[in-house]
This record gives structure tokens, sequence and C-alpha cells, in this order.
């Protein structure tokens, strides 16, 4: 499966949502792009850590300690990301 190659199992049981792998895939995607390097894995260097699904936020760990929020919304069958805050 494509999903094995950015993300863990332990990611898969943060949430039960209908298009859960492509939301993990575009708040990885806007954590890489924010942060600007190149060569990451996403499966070993970046990782969704928790997700509220309530706010609709996934919270990223990545690189040395870094840590973002990445607010995913909704629009028209497909997700938009916004990278709330850098922790």
């Amino acid at each position: 499966r494509v999903t094995s190659r950015y993300m863990s199992s332990s990611e898969l049981l943060l949430s039960n949502h209908n298009h859960w792998s492509a939301m993990v895939w575009s708040a990885k995607e806007a954590v890489y792009k924010l942060g600007g390097r190149r060569g990451v894995d996403l499966v070993e260097d970046m990782r969704v850590v928790e997700y509220d699904s309530h706010q609709c936020v996934a919270r990223v760990a990545f690189g040395e300690g870094s840590m973002a929020s990445v607010k995913l919304s909704f629009v028209d069958d497909k997700y938009v990301v916004a990278v709330a805050t850098m922790e």
C-alpha cells in the first residue's frame, strides 16, 4: 500500500475518519514544505502524534524535537492545510 510510505501503524490508529490517510499526507506535506528540508523520510522523520477531531488539528513532530500544529479543513471534497503554529 502507498500509505506505508508515509504513515506508521500508530498514525493509522489515531482516527477512523474515512479520509484519514489523505489528511495525514496533507499535514505532513504542509510541514515538509514549511521546513524546507530535502531527504525527509515521512515515516521516520515526521510523525502525527495527536489529532483533535473536534478542532480538526493534527500535531506533527519533526526534525530534532520540533512540533507543528496543522489545521485541516475540508472544502469541496479536498483537504486544505494550514500550519497554524510552530511549537
